[in-house]
């Protein structure tokens, strides 16, 4: 018997017995007996496993806990028919239209462009009024929080039984969302508001068990920081934020703005990398931090954030000069010459962090090309081993690019079969709307040269950008979420062709959109961001926002 994926139950068995994870003990009724708890940050948008791939790589890939994390989610709706007895559908409560909430993160800054929230799930299956969402918030100093965490997640509507974390619904456990006078709905609880002598620019990393989150801040200091494991109580408020408590360490030097941390859960070992080319290893970061290793990777250019292939012990980086990196994970030397990317050798041309497929070990960057005119967005597939980092094909988008090119997502069929899977992206243009372009896959995998289609952006203009693509696969429905980054940027999603939107604008776009779950329960199966402008949660509150998913569908 298999799985959806293809994969046997014993395969299953041996993912769920060996990296079924040290659970925290939140009590959660609804879903009694063993648990598999799930974390999704940024780290899950850049490293990816696809299909196909060698038989080491796959074995490789399998002791990889992200790999498994991604997985189960994968196979999501599979496992909760498993549960249900058999209901394998899409779990989004259709019955009507779900009001959300914007909770607001203060009137000095937000969640950053192209950065993320992280989730802490602790079932696969179930929700749980205990899951949180940890917010970095670009401000710092006495009085400002920096970090806000929200529990109560699946709260909504109007009345005390809309959402299963609404006031007076006394069957669901865990902390209760407060009722919101201004604007007559439930909406998630603020459990933790932390203050940091400075601000917070860049994406969280949660620990395995939810125990701890890392950040660093714009001045190089890591934060190892605490979450607490007592829901009945608050720790600080966004008004009044607590001190959390952490472990720091100054990496030194210059600032760190563009690169958010990565945690090789194999080694325990963080990287994160600076302003100005330096690539930093943090032994032991989630427990007693070691000594801090550092090496230049390009001087005087900006790291983007590092992605780790643990299984080959490789870091791969981007610089904001259009340069793309490969590093030993032990001693931080290039394990090759840095490639430059797409024909771009100026300071802003690739704004985003590599999509690394560790399980056929590419490496996908986007960008736009400077030393051509007019600039032409792009996607360049690199392939890396030990000692060797090999360009593959480039897709051209043939139009002016001003603004910038983000990451793009695979489609679910990709982690089964690359060459029936597809790559999207997302091309600003000159003179003409924006697009989506999706493209395919020769055997190896190796990127087509040419776009399989492409659809036009609904509301999009000239040079129209978007925040960086996610994907996610509810029962049979595959989509892709993003935002406009405009004045009044609306939330979309896209599947097969389609657009839709739930209508709210969000001043300035949104971050990195974060999808959890595919579970039935009221106000479950949603997506998270934070807005870059104020305005949604309150005059002069940039925001944390949930949508549930099926207002995009």
């Amino acid at each position: 018997m298999t799985s959806p994926g293809g994969v046997s139950l014993a395969v299953v068995t041996l993912f769920l017995l060996t990296f079924a994870l040290a659970l925290p003990t939140a009590d959660n009724s609804q879903a009694p007996g063993p648990r598999i708890s799930v974390v999704q940050d940024w780290t899950h948008r850049h490293l990816v496993f696809g299909g196909g791939g060698s038989l080491e790589g796959r074995i490789a890939a399998a002791r990889n806990p992200r790999a498994v994390q991604q997985w189960l989610i994968r196979q999501q709706a599979w496992l909760q028919a498993q549960k249900d007895g058999g209901n394998n559908g899409l779990h989004l409560g259709r019955a009507k239209k779900q009001v959300d909430w914007a909770v607001s993160l203060g009137s000095t800054g937000g969640v950053s462009a192209t950065m993320y929230p992280a989730k802490y799930s602790f079932s696969i299956t179930t929700a749980s009024c205990d899951d949180f969402m940890v917010f970095p918030v670009n401000a710092g100093g006495a009085g400002k929080a920096s970090i806000v965490i929200l529990d109560s997640l699946y709260s909504g509507g109007s009345t005390p039984t809309a959402g299963m974390c609404n006031t007076g619904n006394t069957t669901t456990p865990g902390a209760n969302g407060p009722y919101n006078s201004g604007t007559g709905t439930y909406e998630a609880r603020v459990w933790a508001a932390y203050t940091l002598p400075n601000p917070v620019t860049t994406s969280p990393v949660l620990s395995l068990d939810g125990a701890k989150v890392l950040v660093v801040d714009t001045v190089c200091n890591l934060h190892q920081i605490t979450i607490p494991s007592d829901h009945s109580a608050t720790y600080g408020s966004v008004a009044s934020p607590a001190t959390p408590t952490e472990t720091s360490v100054s990496l030194g030097g210059a600032a760190c703005t563009k690169s958010s941390p990565f945690v090789d859960y194999s080694t325990g070992a963080a990287y994160v990398g600076n302003d100005s080319g330096v690539l930093y290893k943090i032994p032991n970061a989630f427990g007693t931090p070691g000594t801090v290793t550092s090496n230049t990777v390009d001087s005087g250019h900006a790291l983007l954030s590092p992605v780790v292939d643990s299984a080959l012990q490789r870091v791969l980086v981007t610089t904001a000069y259009g340069k793309l990196c490969l590093v030993r994970a032990d001693t931080l030397a290039l394990a090759d010459t840095c490639a430059q990317v797409g024909r771009s050798t100026t300071a802003g041309v690739i704004t985003d962090p590599p999509l690394v497929d560790s399980g056929n070990r590419s490496a996908f960057v986007f960008g736009k090309s400077h030393n051509d005119s007019p600039y032409y967005p792009f996607v360049q597939q690199y392939t890396y081993a030990a000692a060797m980092l090999t360009a593959r094909n480039t897709f051209n988008g043939g139009v002016a690019a001003t603004n910038a090119v983000h990451v793009g997502a695979f489609d679910d069929n990709y982690y089964t079969s690359p060459t029936t899977g597809y790559l999207y992206f997302v091309t600003p243009r000159s003179g003409s709307v924006t697009q989506m372009v999706k493209i395919g896959f020769d055997a190896g995998p190796v990127l087509r040269p040419g776009a399989a289609s492409s659809w036009t952006l609904p509301d999009s203009a000239a040079q129209s950008e978007t925040s960086p693509l996610t994907e996610f696969k509810n029962g049979t429905d595959d989509r892709i979420f993003y935002s406009l980054l405009f004045t009044d940027g609306k939330v979309y999603s896209f599947s097969g062709g389609s657009f839709r939107t739930a209508g709210t604008t969000y001043p300035g776009g949104t971050s990195g959109i974060i999808v959890d779950n595919a579970v039935a329960q009221p106000h479950a199966s949603s997506i998270y961001f934070g807005t870059l402008g104020t305005g949604a949660c309150g005059t002069g509150n940039y925001c944390a926002v949930k949508l549930t998913q099926k207002d995009l569908l």
